[in-house]
């Protein structure tokens, strides 16, 4: 849009900045019904990590999830692949500001960092089993005019990669990570990414979990009477 400060405004002009700011609204009103959520659940009795944050983590991994797989065109086995390195950026992204909180089970940064480096290796892996990069601009590239395409494979060149670069993928990440890329491209399942998965599943639970926990009755043993 042409802000120049002496042209006068015109209705697109003032549609294109009504949806903009509609959409910046959208974004400021959940991020900060988020932050009062979180807060609430910090509140709670015996408030950890995975209860106040978990739910939050496993639904903002799950939306940028589909947010790449939209814009890349991501299949079920390209997602799992991708779906480890979404997780942990979004744990990593919590357990600084839950530490500050004080909270329990908080990760360190140094098992952040260690799972971050195994996530972006797995992915590597996985491209060079699959010969295709995961994040190339032409990927996705189907619904565009023949001369946006053509432009695009011009400036990016293909997705597909060179024996070259799928050798130098392959070299650089530890060979149990290629196996589990091969498992996981050859089957559709490998233990890496189902582990990654119920960690995400699992982290969605926490807040449900802390509240089973607290509605526990205590087992406690009366003079001669019994269990409670």
């Amino acid at each position: 849009m042409n802000t120049h400060p002496l042209r006068r405004p015109t209705p697109a002009d003032n549609f294109g900045e009504k949806i903009m700011t509609e959409e910046y609204l959208d974004a400021e009103f959940a991020e900060d019904r988020e932050d009062r959520e979180i807060a609430e659940l910090a509140r709670r009795p015996g408030a950890t990590f995975r209860s106040v944050f978990g739910g939050a983590i496993y639904n903002n991994a799950r939306n940028v999830l589909s947010d790449l797989a939209r814009e890349r065109g991501l299949n079920s086995r390209e997602k799992e692949a991708v779906w480890p390195g979404v997780l942990i950026g979004q744990i990593g992204s919590r357990a600084a500001q839950a530490r500050e909180m004080g909270l329990e089970g908080a990760p360190d940064p140094e098992r952040v960092e260690k799972e971050t480096q195994k996530a972006a290796q797995f992915r590597q892996a996985y491209e060079a089993v699959s010969g295709v990069s995961l994040d190339h601009p032409a990927r996705n590239i189907g619904g565009m005019s023949d001369r946006a395409q053509e432009e695009i494979r011009q400036n990016f060149g293909s997705p597909k990669l060179s024996a070259h670069e799928r050798l130098a993928r392959a070299h650089a990440v530890p060979s149990v990570l290629r196996e589990q890329a091969k498992e996981l491209h050859d089957t559709g399942v490998s233990e890496y990414t189902e582990s990654a998965i119920r960690i995400g599943e699992h982290l969605s639970t926490g807040e449900r979990d802390r509240e089973d926990r607290r509605r526990k009755p205590v087992r406690v043993k009366s003079r001669g009477g019994p269990v409670l």
